[in-house]
C-alpha cells in the first residue's frame, strides 16, 4: 500500500470515528491531496483490498423490525404500520451487516490481533471463583460446561456473547 493511501485510510477512520459527513470528508481530501482522491475511490479501493461484502437489510424507519425472513415481502411495518419503501422499491432505512466469519478471517491475518483473539485459549481458568464471583467470563459455569461438552477445542475457536436488550456491559462493542 502506498503511503498516500495509508494516510487516506487514517482519515477515513477519523471520518467514521467522528461521524463526519461525506461532503466534509471530500473537502478535507481536496485540501490534503489536491482533489486527486475522493471518498468513493477510497472506499472502493478499501473494499477491493479487504474483500468483505456488506449485506444491506431493509428495516422499518422506526427500527421496529427488519424486512427479512417472514417480513421479507412486507410493504409496511407489521408493528407500527410505517411504509417500508419509497416509491415501492427504495428502503426508507437500511441496516448494514458485515458477516462475522469474513471479519474474523480478516482479523486473524493481523499477527497482533490474532494473538488477542486467542485470549480464550491462553486463559488459565481458576477454580477459586464460584458462581457468585468470577474473574473472567471463562471462569463461569456455563463456559466450563460447554468445554466439558466438547466445545472450544481449537485454539482459534471464539466465544461470543450477545445482548438483546441494548445494555452494554463491556467497554468494547
Amino acid at each position: 500500500l502506498s503511503e498516500s493511501f495509508i494516510k487516506i485510510l487514517r482519515l477515513l477512520y477519523i471520518k467514521h470515528k467522528h461521524n463526519l459527513s461525506d461532503r466534509a470528508f471530500n473537502d478535507i481530501l481536496k485540501i490534503y491531496d489536491g482533489g486527486e482522491s475522493s471518498l468513493y475511490s477510497a472506499q472502493k479501493k478499501l473494499a477491493d483490498f479487504i474483500n468483505i461484502k456488506p449485506i444491506f437489510i431493509p428495516m422499518c424507519i422506526n427500527s421496529c423490525c427488519a424486512f427479512t425472513g417472514q417480513f421479507a415481502n412486507n410493504t409496511s411495518c407489521p408493528l407500527c404500520g410505517e411504509v417500508a419503501y419509497i416509491n415501492g422499491r427504495t428502503p426508507r432505512k437500511v441496516a448494514t451487516f458485515l458477516p462475522l466469519l469474513d471479519r474474523f478471517k480478516l482479523q486473524y491475518h493481523n499477527p497482533k490481533r490474532s494473538t488477542e483473539l486467542r485470549y480464550r485459549y491462553n486463559y488459565v481458568n481458576s477454580d477459586e471463583y464460584n458462581g457468585d464471583s468470577i474473574s473472567d467470563i471463562f471462569d463461569g459455569d456455563l463456559y466450563k460446561e460447554l468445554v466439558d461438552e466438547g466445545y472450544f477445542k481449537d485454539e482459534r475457536d471464539i466465544a461470543l456473547i450477545g445482548s438483546t436488550d441494548g445494555f452494554q456491559i463491556f467497554k468494547q462493542k
